[in-house]
C-alpha cells in the first residue's frame, strides 16, 4: 500500500490514481481511499481506456504475468518491481529487452 499512499495521500505531480485493485476488499488497509476507487477485478483495470499506465506491486509469477500482459496488450505502460517474474525472462543485450 506504499504506492497507493504516495499517489493518493501525498500526490505525485503528473500522476493520478484512478483505481486500486485488491483481491481482499474486506481487510482494513492503512490507506483510506474512496470505495469507488477500489475493485477486485484486475481485468477491468487492465483494459479500461481511462488509464494509460499500470503500476504493479504484486509479487510472484501468476497472476502478475497475466495482469501485466493484459495491460501491455491494451496499450498501457507497465511499471513493476517484480523481480521473480522478470529475472528469468531478461536477456542482457543493448538495449535491454524483455523476450
Amino acid at each position: 500500500m506504499g504506492v497507493v499512499r504516495a499517489l493518493y495521500e501525498k500526490g505525485v505531480n503528473g500522476l493520478e490514481l484512478v483505481k486500486v485493485v485488491d483481491i481482499d476488499l474486506k481487510t482494513r488497509r492503512p490507506v483510506k481511499i474512496p470505495k469507488t476507487m477500489l475493485t477486485d477485478d484486475w481485468k477491468s483495470v487492465s483494459t479500461t481506456p481511462i488509464s494509460t499506465s499500470s503500476w504493479k506491486t504484486i509479487g510472484g509469477i501468476e497472476p502478475a504475468k497475466s495482469i501485466q500482459m493484459t495491460a501491455l496488450k491494451n496499450g498501457k505502460d507497465v511499471v513493476t518491481a517484480n523481480k521473480k517474474m522478470l529475472a528469468p525472462r531478461v536477456k542482457i543485450s543493448s538495449p535491454w529487452r524483455l523476450n
